[in-house]
């Protein structure tokens, strides 16, 4: 976790700054975690159903209060607006022209946002090969390489360099699974989910 986010924020952009939480369902966040770390080879865990208990990452993640705490004792509360990820897709425009407004703009102004297919699902992720992951990770390759290939040229490239990711194992059922991941959470965590717009 990025212990230090909330201070290098406040120590870069001083204690004016308006700060969107967006938060997922912690569960179905907590899965989806675990499926992109198990496709990417991050998480050696085999099932959703042990990495639950073994991998501490797939459950503390979805601890918002902790998480939200230094950023509410530097910026206050007046300057934090946290947001459920499920009702900004379900409602895009109305929780655009929220932000608009939090942020100062005219929500007015927020133009009609059209209805945009999922991106980067499960099913469609494909698996980087290591030293190609390494490769687009180096700030050479982001700033000078990447910016300046052909599109034809990324495409195809992705094509060979990349690979269907590994099947994710389940372990059991996943209700009970979501159920497991929530009672792992604190009361405030799921509290602040609850409250968040």
């Amino acid at each position: 976790m990025l212990t230090n986010a909330a201070k290098n924020i406040y120590d870069t952009l001083g204690p004016k700054v308006k700060c969107i939480y967006l938060m997922r369902e912690p569960a179905k966040r907590a899965v989806s975690q675990y499926g992109h770390e198990f496709q990417h080879g991050e998480c050696k865990v085999p099932t959703l159903a042990e990495a639950v208990d073994a991998y501490s990452p797939i459950v503390d993640f979805s601890r918002y209060s902790m998480q939200i705490a230094p950023f509410r004792e530097l910026f206050g509360k007046q300057n934090i607006l946290c947001l459920k990820f499920e009702n900004l897709i379900a409602e895009r425009r109305i929780y655009a022209q929220k932000v608009a407004e939090f942020v100062g703009a005219d929500p007015l102004k927020v133009p009609e946002l059209e209805e945009l297919p999922p991106r980067n699902t499960a099913n469609a992720r494909r698996t980087w090969a290591g030293w190609a992951r390494a490769l687009r990770g180096h700030p050479t390759f982001q700033t000078y390489i990447e910016p300046n290939m052909p599109q034809l040229m990324q495409s195809t490239l992705r094509r060979l360099v990349t690979s269907r990711p590994k099947a994710i194992e389940v372990g059991g059922e996943l209700p009970e699974i979501e159920a497991r991941i929530r009672a792992k959470l604190s009361i405030a965590d799921l509290a602040e989910y609850e409250a968040a717009l």
